[in-house]
């Protein structure tokens, strides 16, 4: 079988969440680290986004379809619940955590206090955002809204996210609030798949 290329810089949370699921599963491949826009991302996708995916004929882009991908052809332990409601419970909080969780937390927040670089005050707004969701994630994790496995493709997408807001003190004191969702990244944080994807700390 030819050998899986995942696309894309090893601190973005989306290739972070790829290569967990790679790391679960017990999937080889190789990380080529280019940067977003370009040539080697363009090749594959059409906005330059990361992460991309080669794996023989096939080319691939956007996180939930490369994961859905992985699941479906690689052997290993699956990394979506296969009964319809479970699996449909966590295609809802997959695309929860790309289309709102995701513009909150990394877009709005850490995108431009860590790399642009911008001052705190420009964040408010999405500090505020930023604490409803951590609030709305507590109550989340409580109720019927659990996620529906172990690990699974919600945790790798998820897990990177908060981890990237707790380096900064408003996201830090949002997840202190919430002892849930501290308790939940806590644990999946030390998960082997986790651990064994983590991108090196940023100079």
């Amino acid at each position: 079988m030819a050998e899986l290329e995942i696309i894309g810089v090893p601190f973005s949370n989306f290739v972070w969440a790829v290569r967990a699921c790679c790391a679960f599963k017990g999937v080889d491949y190789t990380l080529n680290p280019a940067r977003p826009h370009s040539a080697e991302v363009l090749a594959i996708h059409p906005f330059g986004k990361i992460p991309a995916m080669r794996h023989g004929a096939v080319r691939l882009f956007e996180t939930r379809a490369i994961i859905g991908y992985i699941d479906a052809v690689f052997p290993g332990p699956k990394l979506l619940p296969q009964e319809p409601v479970a699996m449909a419970k966590a295609e809802e909080w997959l695309s929860l955590i790309n289309t709102t969780i995701d513009q909150v937390m990394m877009r709005q927040f850490i995108v431009p206090l860590v790399f642009a670089k911008a001052e705190r005050h420009t964040v408010a707004p999405a500090v505020k955002a930023l604490q409803a969701q951590v609030a709305w994630l507590e109550e989340a994790l409580a109720g019927d809204f659990a996620l529906p496995m172990g690990f699974s493709a919600v945790d790798a997408d998820l897990v990177p996210i908060l981890n990237y807001i707790k380096t900064q003190q408003e996201g830090a004191d949002a997840i202190a609030a919430a002892p849930k969702v501290a308790a939940y990244l806590k644990r999946l944080l030390a998960h082997p798949a986790m651990v064994a994807s983590a991108p090196p700390p940023r100079a």
